[in-house]
C-alpha cells in the first residue's frame, strides 16, 4: 500500500514539474517576443519630424525641395541625431471601442484575444534594444498636458499585446504623441518573417 502511494505521489510530482516547466517556457517566450516587438517599434517610429516645404512654391520647386528633403531624412546624420523618447512601460487593456475586426477574417482570433486582455502588464525599459542616439525616459507621474515637450521628442505607449499561438503574428494599439495635442493611435498587425518583426497592416484609430 505504501509503495502504491509513493508511486502515485511521484507521478503527481512529475506532472506538476512538467506543468511548471511548460508554463515557464511560455512565459519566457512571451516576454522575449514582447521585448522584440517593442524594440522593433522603437527603432521604426523614433524618428525626427520631417521638415515641411516652404509655402508658395511652384511645382518644379516643390519637386526639387521634396528630393532634397528625401535625401536629408535618408542620411545617417539625420537619422542618428539625438532623440529623447518617453516610453510608457505599462501595456494597458484596449480602451477604444473595437466592435468589429477591421482586418481580414484570418485575424479574428487574434483580434478577440486582444479584446480579452483586461489587465495591465509591464515590461522592463532596460530590456528594450535601441540605437545609441536614442535616450529612453519613463516619466511615470507626468501627463501629456504637464510635460515640457521641448525636452521630449516623442512619447510611445502601448495597449496589451496579443500573440498568435506560434508567435508569428501579433496585434496591439500604439499611441504616438509629439505634444499634448499632437498625437494619434493605430491598430497594428505585426508579422514575424525570418525572425524579424514587421508591420503587416495598420488602421488609424484616433487623432488629436
Amino acid at each position: 500500500m505504501k509503495i502504491q502511494a509513493l508511486i502515485v505521489i511521484k507521478k503527481i510530482v512529475y506532472i506538476l514539474l512538467i506543468f511548471f516547466v511548460s508554463c515557464n517556457q511560455v512565459y519566457t517566450k512571451e516576454v522575449k517576443e514582447t521585448n522584440s516587438v517593442i524594440s522593433f517599434l522603437v527603432y521604426t517610429l523614433a524618428r525626427p519630424v520631417i521638415p515641411p516645404p516652404p509655402n508658395n512654391m511652384s511645382n518644379i520647386e516643390f519637386e526639387k525641395k521634396s528630393d532634397s528633403i528625401h535625401q536629408l531624412i535618408s542620411s545617417e546624420k539625420w537619422l542618428n541625431q539625438p532623440f529623447v523618447l518617453w516610453v510608457d512601460n505599462t501595456m494597458r487593456p484596449v480602451n477604444i471601442k473595437l466592435s468589429k475586426n477591421p482586418f481580414e477574417s484570418n485575424y479574428n482570433l487574434l483580434f478577440e484575444k486582444l479584446k480579452s486582455l483586461n489587465q495591465p502588464k509591464n515590461f522592463h525599459i532596460h530590456d528594450i534594444e535601441k540605437s545609441s542616439h536614442i535616450t529612453i525616459v519613463n516619466r511615470i507621474n507626468d501627463s501629456l498636458r504637464e510635460t515640457n515637450w521641448k525636452s521630449i521628442d516623442m512619447k510611445l505607449s502601448f495597449s496589451r499585446l496579443a500573440f498568435s499561438p506560434d508567435y508569428k503574428n501579433a496585434i496591439l494599439i500604439i499611441n504616438i504623441n509629439r505634444g499634448s495635442l499632437n498625437g494619434y493611435s493605430e491598430l497594428l498587425i505585426l508579422e514575424k518573417f525570418e525572425d524579424i518583426w514587421r508591420i503587416k497592416e495598420k488602421k488609424l484609430m484616433e487623432i488629436s
